[in-house]
């Protein structure tokens, strides 16, 4: 490889994607990397949706002139161009020419998926090229932007022999039940993973089908599964009570319950499920557990419970993925993907999760919020311990995390003795009340309060508390007694470790509360300014940010509300007529958002057929009809369509004109 520097992206352009607001992929983000010989840096890693304010950021750009345009406005700061940069990967419109992604050993999968993998394989290449790994990567499925057609191994599962990659195989993800469960139920999977412990209801199913694995591989089969657990559960009544289930949990909705009831069903079937895939690998590729890290990627990988359970049940040496396993980590992927495929020797090493973007408490900030600012002061060891004894803190320091979670960066911070600080933190961010908030507690300490307990310095780990230490961390504690941890060392945040070790010494416990810095339906905030309109607008009496105090007042004058303005210069470009002739002009026969939704999700297939020539769009409706498309509309499910999709569209297309 060249020494200089690398891009890899996860975006998309498409002027009807763009338009219609249906999105070709989600989670988009792109990473900045600098080579010199055998190193690999990675410099600077953004998310779209810190920058946008669009959760889970799913919009297109409508061309290719105006993603540029927003990449080198990012590569400004490090006096970078798109020019300058050696290779760009992963999204066509930035590529300088086109990649072959994929080995001999892996054209039977999908580019998003080994991506997901080789974002845990190689996060660590000392650990990759010393010992075993047995890898993962499972999720709701593959997009198919850059695919030139669907696969026949969305998943996979890989087992590498000291920097051996010794085979990959299809395996079955349970992301695709949490999928179903999320879109028919309209709850995230964290809030569905939550009301699943919370409630004391369970359903009594004494014959657990057996989808644990071939089954799951099934798309069909998954759908029909789901419905017929649904159906099953939410059919209960009062009078069933002792003999089909235990109780419904009067803290709890019916409906809540019944929730519950099912999703602790689908989490057993997930579980079962990911331990299949595991043995179905080392039975292919046998390896010592004791003697190899485990890796999970893909949304699924969030699944904290799981995660321990296979940790626990096989016995693994560690565990290695990176705080970005969702797919806000595929441009992550897809660069370690690329470096290994150009030299497997490179050297790179995840130092910790804090590659997001930097932000300064400088004057102009202070101007901006001056007149809700009692005091700025240094940071003081024990004046931080009494304002986490008075109320949850807001806090801000450095870049920004990389993933999902806060990891203490951009974080609100609080006392884990009280159960009123769960209460608040709740209600600050407008969750339900039995949504459990997460510990951050000093490495060297998690055994000593948790069972079973290792380093997880990703918050991808559930441990269950000690009984003798519960009464003392009430704030922290699902119903079952368990926390989502997460472990700190001095390494990776010295400053929160001091102020940690610091009410350790002041109260007897090595922890804290920890909950990401942003309201319902929000990103986490990126910057100092939104830092302060979030803790101003919330009444929070405190903030650090890069270590100074500073102190709130007059937060009942603030008359701002909501999300603080975030940069969406090229994502609401068109109004009024000009968007109406635009959309006129990209989708002249006005097709609807489930036939757009079909469009975009099959691009890779679909993507030679244009939508503005009427020829096009008659075979399009042709193929559709084919698939049986009245049928699956009435199933209101997209999934339903996929196994059709991808054993039959390839042929359909070759023949219909």
């Amino acid at each position: 490889m060249k020494n200089g520097y690398y891009m890899s992206a996860y975006l998309a352009a498409h002027p009807l994607s763009y338009l219609e607001k249906t999105p070709i992929r989600h989670d988009e983000n792109l990473a900045l990397w600098y080579v010199e010989g055998n190193e690999v840096q990675l410099i600077k890693y953004w998310e779209l949706e810190r920058i946008t304010g669009f959760k889970q950021h799913t919009l297109s750009f409508f061309s290719k002139s105006d993603m540029e345009a927003f990449v080198n406005g990012l590569l400004k700061s490090y006096d970078l161009t798109l020019d300058d940069l050696v290779e760009v990967w992963g999204t066509p419109e930035l590529e300088k020419e086109p990649v072959k992604y994929l080995t001999e050993m892996q054209k039977d999968s999908a580019i998003h998926t080994v991506a997901h993998l080789y974002s845990g394989l190689l996060s660590d290449t000392e650990l990759f090229h010393k010992s075993n790994i047995v890898a993962l990567a499972v999720d709701g499925g593959p997009d198919g932007y850059i695919s030139n057609r669907y696969v026949d191994m969305p998943f996979l599962g890989a087992v590498s022999n000291q920097g051996i990659l010794r085979g990959m195989k299809a395996i079955s993800s349970p992301g695709i039940l949490w999928e179903l469960a999320k879109s028919d139920l309209g709850l995230r999977e964290g809030t569905l993973m939550a009301l699943a412990s919370a409630s004391k209801s369970v359903y009594f199913m004494d014959n657990l089908p057996d989808y644990s694995f071939s089954r799951l591989q099934k798309i069909l089969d998954v759908q029909k599964l789901y419905h017929r657990l649904k159906k099953e559960v939410f059919s209960v009544h009062e009078a069933d009570a002792g003999t089909r289930f235990n109780v419904f949990d009067p803290a709890f909705t019916q409906q809540e319950n019944k929730t519950s009831m099912l999703m602790k069903i689908i989490q057993e079937i997930s579980e079962r499920t990911m331990v299949a895939n595991i043995q179905s690998l080392l039975e292919t590729y046998p390896v010592d557990p004791s003697e190899s890290y485990l890796s999970i990627t893909g949304g699924y990988a969030l699944n904290c419970p799981t995660n321990s359970k296979l940790m626990k049940e096989f016995g693994f040496r560690g565990f290695t993925s990176p705080p970005c396993v969702s797919d806000c980590g595929i441009s992550y992927g897809i660069g370690l993907m690329m470096f290994y495929l150009r030299n497997p020797n490179f050297h790179f090493k995840l130092q910790n999760a804090f590659y997001g973007e930097t932000s300064c408490f400088d004057q102009k900030v202070q101007t901006e919020f001056n007149q809700y600012i009692e005091s700025i002061a240094p940071l003081d060891e024990s004046i931080f311990v009494q304002d986490l004894e008075e109320g949850p803190v807001g806090w801000l320091d450095g870049e920004a995390e990389i993933g999902p979670r806060a990891l203490g960066h951009r974080s609100i911070l609080g006392d884990p003795r009280q159960e009123r600080t769960k209460e608040l933190l709740n209600q600050i961010k407008q969750r339900e009340w039995w949504r459990p908030v997460a510990p951050i507690i000093l490495e060297e300490k998690v055994g000593e309060w948790f069972e079973e307990a290792y380093a997880s310095p990703y918050m991808l780990h559930t441990f269950r508390i000690r009984q003798e230490k519960a009464e003392l961390v009430p704030a922290i504690l699902h119903l079952d007694q368990s926390a989502r941890v997460q472990t700190l060392n001095r390494e990776s945040n010295e400053r929160l470790y001091r102020l940690i070790s610091a009410f350790y010494r002041s109260s007897g416990v090595p922890m804290i509360c920890n909950t990401s810095l942003n309201d319902r339906g929000e990103p986490i905030v990126n910057t100092a300014s939104e830092c302060l309109h979030f803790c101003i607008s919330k009444q929070l009496n405190t903030v650090y940010i890069n270590g100074l105090r500073i102190r709130l007042k007059n937060q009942s004058d603030y008359p701002r509300k909501g999300l603080y303005p975030r940069n969406t210069q090229y994502f609401d470009q068109f109004d009024g007529e000009e968007r109406r002739r635009l959309v006129a002009q990209y989708n002249p026969v006005g097709l609807d958002a489930n036939l757009l939704k079909y469009y975009f999700e099959f691009y890779c297939i679909f993507k030679d057929i244009d939508l503005r020539n009427p020829k096009d769009v008659r075979r399009f409706y042709r193929l559709l009809a084919l698939l049986d498309m009245e049928k699956t509309n009435r199933a209101g499910v997209l999934y339903a369509l996929k196994d059709f999709l991808i054993k039959r569209l390839g042929s359909l297309l070759e023949h219909t004109t």
